[in-house]
């Protein structure tokens, strides 16, 4: 008989455990469960959940287009900042004769 210590999760723990961790786990991400993100972004970040470059964050920072703060000599950007500048702004070019 083989006294060797498991070494793996499903030789620790029975299937039916292993398997109700990685369900829970992936219900919480299809449940859109955002914990793991910070409010706080930097341009990289944004340009990432924003799907553009990186520059195209500097420069609408530079000319005050999207709310940021600067701490020191990094941008920092404010998650719920930035989606409230995304639903004002939709409704803001939808206006007829507005630039």
């Amino acid at each position: 008989m083989d006294r060797t210590p498991p070494t793996t999760p499903t030789q620790i723990l029975p299937a039916a455990t292993t398997a109700r961790h990685t369900d829970a786990a992936n219900e919480l991400v299809r449940a859109g469960d955002t914990s793991h993100e910070h409010e706080c972004m930097t341009a990289k970040e944004l340009a990432s959940w924003m799907r553009v470059d990186r520059k195209t964050v500097y420069e609408y920072a530079a000319r005050n287009v999207i709310p940021c703060r600067r701490l020191g000599r990094r941008l920092v950007f404010s998650r719920p900042a930035i989606a409230a500048w995304l639903a004002g702004s939709s409704t803001a070019d939808a206006t007829p004769g507005r630039r």
